[in-house]
């Protein structure tokens, strides 16, 4: 992996698996003798007390307290750029200086998937969106987990309004959700085809296998 340490990321629509996907990838590079750290988009890795509460509240505003909340209401615009400011951040204060250390960083999600949804919310093109996110650092590697809508609906709990698509005032029945949820989540299955077409991305069908069955295989190609 050199002096210098990788950046990868897992991408996939909600309900993949990518974060028992990729903290298992990190348990298997460790395992293998690499320096490896798993940081999920949430975890704030700083020694400066400021770092981490900005970024831990702008986690909370984007993540937290939007999760069933009518976020449409403050325009796209915004979100398209509270969610970049977030991942400049968040790159700037502990994914660059874990690399810069030559310790490999592998996240659970970049910014990808919001792009999707916001372009997909918005009616903005792709490439409009994709363009408040430039100058964020290429992964060198996107392991992009291909699993149907259907499964990813059967695994989840709840549902969030993000995971839906949903702006209604008042929640379906969980039948509707889960309904709301595969079309929805079908869309984004589609709208990552032009990512796929990248040399850094590797498209991942996990089947019925586990996260550390999975990571195994990919570690191979890292």
């Amino acid at each position: 992996m050199g002096a210098k340490g990788s950046l990868i990321v897992f991408e996939g629509i909600d309900g993949s698996g990518k974060t028992t996907t990729a903290e298992a990838l990190s348990d298997a590079i460790r395992e293998q003798g690499g320096s490896c750290i798993f940081l999920p988009k949430r975890a704030v890795v700083s020694d400066e007390p400021y770092v981490r509460e900005h970024l831990d509240k702008l986690a909370e505003i984007i993540w937290t307290k939007a999760k069933h909340a009518p976020t449409h209401l403050l325009g796209y615009d915004h979100w398209i750029h509270a969610v970049a400011s977030y991942f400049f951040a968040f790159e700037h204060a502990c994914v660059r200086p874990l690399l810069a250390a030559g310790t490999t960083v592998v996240v659970d999600n970049w910014f990808y998937k919001f792009v999707l949804r916001i372009s997909l919310a918005s009616g903005k093109e792709l490439a409009t969106v994709l363009s408040c996110f430039e100058g964020l650092l290429e992964p060198d590697t996107v392991f992009y987990l291909d699993v149907t809508a259907e499964k990813s609906a059967a695994r989840k709990g709840e549902f969030s309004w993000a995971e839906t698509g949903s702006t209604a005032k008042d929640r379906p029945s969980r039948e509707q959700e889960m309904a709301n949820f595969v079309v929805y989540q079908n869309l984004l299955r589609e709208g990552y085809g032009p990512f796929l077409e990248k040399e850094n991305w590797k498209a991942v069908d996990p089947g019925d296998a586990t996260a550390e069955q999975v990571a195994k295989l990919l570690v191979v190609s890292v």
